[in-house]
């Protein structure tokens, strides 16, 4: 049984099961192992299926790639978790709060120059213009 089978149609690694749905039906393959995906940061979603949920980027990729936006996406949802855990905690202190917003606009870069290096002309010319990266 493969990987992909064993996680219901994602995209995995062991022990792991991405969030990204696949749609098996028309799944064009490169030589490079890339695929097409489509983004959205805020939900931080990568889909398969262009219809499947709202996005905001496109980008080709293979599994390794998905695996880092992927972690990265995660480390953005710890950290904005952590920043709220805190906020509740100390609502006043602004030193570690600036610290804190510091470090999610890093990770934030990160994904922003990942998508960038990974995205369509669109995509790379969107990121661009916005001066996200």
């Amino acid at each position: 049984m493969s990987v992909r089978a064993a996680c219901y149609g994602e995209i995995a690694r062991p022990g792991f099961c991405m969030p990204v749905r696949v749609k098996e039906a028309g799944i064009v393959r490169s030589d490079d192992g890339r695929e097409t995906y489509y983004v959205s940061v805020g939900g931080k979603e990568i889909v398969k299926d262009k219809g499947a949920t709202p996005y905001e980027l496109e980008i080709r990729a293979n599994e390794e790639e998905l695996y880092r936006l992927q972690d990265l996406f995660e480390e953005l949802a710890s950290l904005e978790e952590a920043e709220v855990w805190h906020f509740l905690r100390h609502p006043y202190e602004t030193a570690s709060t600036e610290q804190m917003s510091a470090a999610s606009g890093d990770v934030t870069a990160r994904i922003y120059d990942l998508l960038h290096e990974l995205g369509t002309p669109e995509t790379k010319a969107f990121i661009e213009q916005m001066r996200l990266s």
